[in-house]
């Protein structure tokens, strides 16, 4: 069942609000968040299959908290914040991914990308903690190569797709990505085109550059 609240920025409400009260039973959320039933329990849901939360039973209730694994990777905010960007990838490419959309937002993509990256490095020079780390490209990339999928190939070849970004077997993906002629080559092409003519001399010293 699909909600108008579930592409909304409730995942986040939910991490940041057990982050900073702690165990929480589902009637104090749903008051806090100001949420209906169906759509509090889809996202607990969610967010639990991810491994993001867990939740504890004590007597007929149960509290939500943030899970161990989470806890262990994510360290401090920084680590923490580096989850929040996958989240938001997610959210703003799920709907909305096509030729016009990159059109009007890669640049403010890749300028989130990169002050994330630079925000990294100059606190970790703070604090004397390598946050470098966390900047997972791995994630952020197959993020956004499975919303391009989405949008451009037929569902048999999704499934397969989406079995090799989750395991991030790249290798095998763009090998079979590379067989596939017709429109999605050409919609690839125009991808290429528009990120061109948004950075020219950078796309310019890059093709001089890579290897043929």
């Amino acid at each position: 069942m699909k909600h108008k609240e579930v592409k909304s920025d409730i995942p986040k409400r939910i991490l940041k609000y057990l982050r900073t009260i702690g165990p929480t039973t589902y009637t104090e959320l749903k008051t806090n968040l100001d949420v209906s039933n169906p759509v509090l329990s889809y996202h607990l849901n969610t967010l639990k299959e991810k491994q993001m939360i867990e939740f504890e039973k004590r007597g007929r209730q149960k509290f939500y908290d943030i899970s161990k694994e989470s806890k262990i990777k994510v360290e401090n905010k920084n680590a923490f914040l580096i989850n929040m960007y996958e989240e938001y990838f997610d959210e703003i490419l799920s709907e909305e991914f096509n030729l016009d959309f990159l059109d009007k937002n890669f640049e403010s993509i890749g300028k989130m990308v990169s002050a994330l990256l630079f925000y990294l490095i100059f606190k970790s020079m703070e604090t004397g903690h390598n946050l470098i780390d966390h900047f997972d490209v791995k994630e952020l990339s197959s993020t956004i190569l499975w919303h391009i999928c989405r949008k451009t190939y037929n569902n048999k070849q999704n499934e397969t797709f989406k079995k090799m970004l989750l395991e991030f077997n790249f290798d095998d993906f763009f090998k079979e990505i590379k067989k596939i002629n017709g429109k999605p080559q050409k919609e690839i092409q125009e991808m290429f085109a528009i990120i061109n003519d948004i950075y020219p001399r950078d796309m310019y010293f890059l093709k001089s550059e890579s290897p043929k």
